[in-house]
């Protein structure tokens, strides 16, 4: 998969947990009480394309007072990088192995297990990550291809919650005359491979709401869009010369239109990028 830089990921966090979709969230948490009672106890839970541990920093603190988890990743910095975000994160960390991580966070102690792995090469590649109590991603999906995410569709047999997944909308005031000719360009850039095969991109959440219901499982989906003011502007600049530069790798703009739309964009004070949320549980026999 092509990397992000743990500074990206870290600079994003904090909008990532504030866009998530509340109604999606509720519906993962009531039926994980469900089916293991209200305590949430003892889940073991595997985050895919892990980066920094930002997923776990968001969910962890709503479950119970034991969780496990395995963190995945190809890159091993990032690996590290999360390893070090959740013990400055945690309370109080109680033990530190090479391979995992045991820290206290309010009432909750978290074991974290860090898994190397390519899920491009083999959806299956961590072992048992499909028999967890709870599956998640972030910001994950739209990177993956069509053909990936049917496989993975056909292995998943327990619940999943997938977060932030960009759905192809991008909004700015003031409105500039090339803002939809960019933003048709970087949706063509989001299609090329990620290291999966040509990318879902912003068809992610439909492909994944088609092929769960198909095979029975019951699908909520909720939006999770990036509503970035003022206060955002260093996120919101990185995020424009971002998708200046993915726009201009198609050549459907010349340079000097991208650039002259990056300048004015830049003093752009509000914007909005869309993302959306989807969790999915149940099979039908």
């Amino acid at each position: 998969m092509t990397g992000f830089s743990s500074g990206w990921l870290g600079l994003r966090e904090p909008i990532d947990h504030a866009s998530r979709s509340v109604a999606v969230r509720n519906a993962m948490l009531g039926e994980l009480r469900r089916v293991h009672g209200r305590s949430l106890s003892r889940l073991n839970v595997v985050d895919i394309g892990c980066g920094t541990g930002s997923n776990l920093r968001a969910v962890a603190p709503l479950l119970g007072r034991e969780q496990s988890w395995r963190l995945v990743d190809n890159d091993p910095i990032l690996l590290e990088a999360a390893r070090h975000a959740i013990s400055g994160w945690a309370d109080m960390v109680l033990e530190d192995t090479t391979s995992s991580l045991t820290v206290r966070k309010g009432v909750c102690e978290i074991q974290v297990a860090f898994v190397a792995a390519d899920l491009a090469e083999n959806v299956e590649a961590v072992q048992g990550m499909f028999e967890a109590d709870l599956l998640t991603a972030s910001a994950l999906f739209d990177l993956v291809s069509a053909s990936w995410l049917t496989t993975f569709c056909e292995r998943l047999s327990c619940p999943l919650y997938t977060v932030l997944t960009y759905d192809g909308r991008m909004q700015w005031t003031p409105v500039h005359p090339l803002d939809v000719e960019v933003v048709e360009a970087f949706n063509a850039h989001q299609l090329t491979d990620k290291g999966f095969g040509p990318a879902a991109g912003w068809q992610a959440v439909s492909i994944l709401e088609q092929q769960l219901t198909r095979k029975g499982m019951v699908v909520v989906k909720g939006d999770s869009t990036w509503h970035l003011e003022a206060g955002d502007a260093r996120l919101h600049h990185q995020l424009l010369q971002g998708v200046a530069a993915a726009a201009g790798k198609m050549h459907q703009l010349g340079m000097p239109d991208i650039n002259d739309w990056l300048a004015f964009r830049l003093d752009s004070t509000s914007g909005s990028i869309g993302h959306l949320d989807l969790f999915a549980a149940g099979q039908s026999s």
